[in-house]
């Protein structure tokens, strides 16, 4: 059967109640002769209290306090990177189901990632594939450049020289 928090929290509550009040009223009983009632009223309404808040408070911390902090791990690990932490909680209520749905997100989000660094380095080798390519296309530039410039200046002084000759020849 499964229960919820709310519920779980509820009856322990309750039979802690129940069992404060028996004692109580039992131990009233027995010193009702001895102690002024009074007194005996007050004094455990005092401890009654007392031993409540401290079964509360272990109750609060066995069922509520002790998940969250499993699954505040899992989600600080989460937000580093870190996708190795697993959520593993016994009771079988909201927080096991908040658990087990952060450690499935978790092992999702790890394929994910490592997909994506593989896709990242994929386009990191191609990157330096395409910029190794126009290195070398900028140096065979540069190299028919100085060609072109090289064949421009012997050009132009062959092209004066026949110019020069022809207007002798025409004077």
């Amino acid at each position: 059967m499964k229960l919820n928090i709310t519920t779980k929290l509820t009856i322990v509550l309750v039979t802690v109640l129940f069992c404060l009040t028996f004692a109580r009223t039992y131990i009233m009983g027995l010193l009702n002769n001895i102690v002024d009632p009074r007194f005996l009223f007050v004094s455990s309404a005092v401890v009654s209290f007392f031993i409540g808040s401290v079964l509360i408070y272990l109750l609060v911390t066995l069922l509520v306090k002790k998940p969250l902090s499993q699954i505040m791990v899992l989600i600080d690990q989460i937000k580093v990177l870190d996708f190795t932490g697993e959520v593993k909680i016994r009771t079988n209520d909201e927080f096991r189901q908040i658990g087990d749905a952060l450690s499935n997100m978790n092992r999702e989000l790890s394929v994910l990632f490592n997909q994506l660094k593989a896709q990242s380095n994929g386009l990191d080798t191609e990157a330096s594939h395409i910029l190794d390519s126009a290195r070398t296309s900028r140096e065979q530039f540069y190299g028919l450049n100085q060609s072109i410039d090289y064949i421009n200046k012997h050009t132009n002084s062959q092209v004066k020289i026949l110019m020069e000759r022809k207007l002798r020849s025409s004077s």
